[in-house]
């Protein structure tokens, strides 16, 4: 049976010029992040601050994450159902030990005098000079990221075995100096 192999023709409902996918749409019409990142704007994703961090690292080979910062929750943001967004919820002072980022907090979620302490560690992101990240063993991924020119540092977390979002990950909250 010799089978007609005629070629299908493309679908009419898509465009040639559609954006397929996020990448693509960053090519076409990339958001400035450093508007984004001096709004503290919850839409900030992972892979923006990661490309930021890229074009900042030319003129800087390492970051300076240092000091004491302010955590900021982005002012959208619908962390504790967005009661704290926009607000300033505690402070941080990290110590680069090295080959890692400790950095202990106090955090505030009811009041002035009710403070959680959390002591974390984060270390070098290899594939991103400057930034930190790691996962524990329940799959709790963290990420630093230093991506705006002011020193702000933009921190990402997610569950890795519940609904992972990569790249598309928004910003939890900001440290600003």
């Amino acid at each position: 049976n010799n089978k007609n192999t005629k070629t299908q023709s493309p679908n009419p409902n898509r465009t040639p010029n559609k954006i397929k996918n996020m990448k693509d749409a960053l090519m076409t019409n990339p958001p400035n992040v450093q508007t984004m990142i001096r709004n503290r704007d919850s839409e900030l994703t992972y892979g923006l601050a990661k490309m930021e961090l890229r074009k900042l690292s030319v003129n800087t080979p390492k970051p300076n994450v240092g000091g004491c910062y302010k955590l900021r929750v982005g002012k959208d943001s619908k962390f504790c159902c967005g009661f704290f967004a926009g607000k300033c919820i505690g402070y941080v002072c990290p110590c680069d030990c090295g080959c890692c980022l400790w950095h202990p907090a106090c955090i505030s979620y009811a009041g002035p005098f009710s403070f959680i302490s959390m002591f974390m560690c984060n270390c070098r992101d290899s594939a991103n000079p400057g930034a930190y990240k790691i996962t524990d063993n329940k799959g709790n991924f963290t990420a630093l990221v230093p991506a705006g020119e002011d020193g702000t540092v933009a921190c990402f977390s997610e569950n890795i075995y519940w609904k992972p979002e990569g790249d598309e990950m928004k910003v939890s909250m900001f440290w600003e100096k």
